[in-house]
């Protein structure tokens, strides 16, 4: 179904949409416009201009998301500019967010990263967790930097050592 898709491989298929494209085996693409796959058993519903590669990875609907390359078990959901290329990392929606550690995740804001593993972040603008571990609830331009660290709203609150619990002002 669909118009001008693509599909050159085994196991593989386009249900609808319009210009989406699946270049390796077993992948899918369940509608949308311009959505790219190349990798094994990677998904993509819906929304516009996302590429997804790796194994078992999920894109579903939003905006130029991308699954990163040798990632496993990703998944955005939602959103616009997202990448997750750590393994078993997860999106949520928001804009420009980078889950590039393993086993991190992301809920909403802009601009934010978690680059510890096991990391998570929770809205907010700007945010970086980079502990093993850590967390961000909201806020901005906030840090985690040490193993379970926190940081609690606020601007420019930084948890720097293991342990701690910075609260913003």
């Amino acid at each position: 179904g669909g118009e001008s898709n693509y599909v050159n491989s085994v196991g593989s298929h386009v249900t609808g949409g319009y210009g989406n494209e699946v270049r390796d085996d077993y992948n899918i693409i369940l509608g949308g416009s311009k959505n790219l796959v190349y990798g094994v058993n990677n998904t993509i519903v819906g929304g516009l201009e996302n590429e997804c590669e790796g194994e078992h990875n999920l894109i579903a609907g939003g905006k130029r998301n991308y699954g990163g390359k040798g990632s496993k078990g990703v998944s955005i959901v939602g959103g616009t500019d997202n990448e997750a290329s750590g393994s078993f990392t997860h999106i949520s929606g928001g804009a420009s967010n980078e889950a590039e550690a393993d086993y991190s995740s992301l809920f909403g804001g802009a601009r934010n990263k978690a680059r510890g593993p096991s990391s998570s972040l929770f809205g907010g603008v700007g945010n970086k967790a980079t502990g093993v571990m850590s967390s961000i609830f909201g806020g901005q331009k906030n840090s985690a930097k040490g193993e379970l660290s926190s940081a609690l709203g606020g601007r420019k609150t930084s948890a720097k050592k293991d342990l701690s619990v910075a609260i913003g002002k």
